[in-house]
């Protein structure tokens, strides 16, 4: 039986299963750089990911409408400019907000990134400018979405 599993490993190793040799670091040093792509190539080379511009602060003060993306009940929700310590500032919520937003309290603005926080500075969710709105997710991953109360 013995022999019969070593004749069995002396067998060649399918192809997709052979490990590559090693190459020594010196020869992967010399190795040339991957070659440029053919001016005939129909594809673009992929564009950087833009960095967000800081948004103002000012910008959000005021009234807004707040709620999950993939369901129609919207709440109000007002941003003030009144400081709360860590960075935050207050926030106040209306009363027929979806249940994972009800806890919002504060919010802090990060560079580009909008933090809608608990009183104790926990995040709720993380938003991003769009063209219109404020889009994001809440902390348990729903889709999150706040818009400019007119």
């Amino acid at each position: 039986m013995l022999t019969a599993l070593l004749l069995g490993l002396a067998q060649p190793l399918p192809e997709i299963i052979r490990r590559r040799p090693d190459v020594p670091k010196e020869a992967a040093a010399a190795e040339p750089a991957a070659e440029a792509p053919e001016a005939n190539d129909p594809s673009p080379p992929p564009e950087p990911d833009p960095v967000p511009k800081p948004v103002p602060r000012a910008s959000l003060i005021g009234e807004w409408s707040l709620g999950l993306s993939r369901r129609g009940t919207r709440c109000a929700i007002s941003l003030s400019n009144h400081p709360w310590g860590q960075g935050l500032s207050t926030a106040s919520i209306g009363s027929n907000c979806p249940p994972n937003l009800f806890a919002v309290s504060r919010w802090r603005l990060t560079g580009a990134e909008l933090q809608l926080t608990d009183r104790t500075g926990r995040s709720m969710a993380r938003l991003a400018q769009t063209d219109k709105a404020w889009l994001g997710e809440t902390t348990n991953g729903d889709g999150i979405i706040m818009e400019r109360r007119h």
